[in-house]
């Protein structure tokens, strides 16, 4: 149930960021919230379901959106598990590292991009824009992290069984 709650809320991350933030006013200001969600979920269960939702995220995107296949599925990928692994190495669940850990991803994530659209002859931007925008996305993206931890921590924490039961009434053994 964990990991269908997880895909659900990357890929509606996906598609509110593909439908509702491509719009020609919010273009500009729009955070990218399958980083974010790949983050926080990275940080609350951990780097093999963040590295599998962002490859599955990425796939989808790539298929729909995308010039080529490869693209945002390896991007993303990246993304979850390097959060995951930044999360724990410092503080597990600390929103302080996970805020670092976005604005970090993110720097990493636009300059990827950038980087492997260069090397296919496919840049249409140049290296000083490129540092303009991914310093302005760094922003925004750690804005919309303050805004969804407290939510989609307490969503996407998986909720431990407890083996004994529950304070029902046992037999007495008298």
């Amino acid at each position: 149930m964990s990991a269908v709650k997880a895909f659900l809320c990357v890929w509606l991350a996906l598609v509110v960021d593909a439908t509702w933030f491509q719009l020609p006013g919010i273009q500009g200001a729009a955070p990218n919230l399958v980083l974010v969600t790949l983050v926080i979920l990275a940080s609350v269960q951990g780097a093999r379901r963040a590295l599998i939702m962002g490859v599955l995220v990425g796939l989808i995107e790539d298929a729909v959106y995308g010039p080529f296949l490869g693209l945002d599925s390896l991007a993303y990928g990246a993304v979850g598990y390097f959060a995951a692994v930044l999360v724990e190495q410092f503080l597990h669940r600390n929103l302080l590292v996970t805020f670092l850990a976005t604005c970090v991803l993110t720097f990493a994530q636009e300059w990827f991009d950038a980087g492997l659209t260069y090397m296919l002859g496919m840049a249409a931007l140049g290296l000083r824009s490129v540092l303009a925008a991914s310093l302005w996305h760094m922003l925004v993206n750690g804005l919309a992290l303050l805004v969804l931890y407290p939510l989609l921590r307490v969503w996407l924490t998986p909720r431990r069984r407890s083996r004994y039961s529950d304070g029902a009434e046992q037999p007495n053994a008298s």
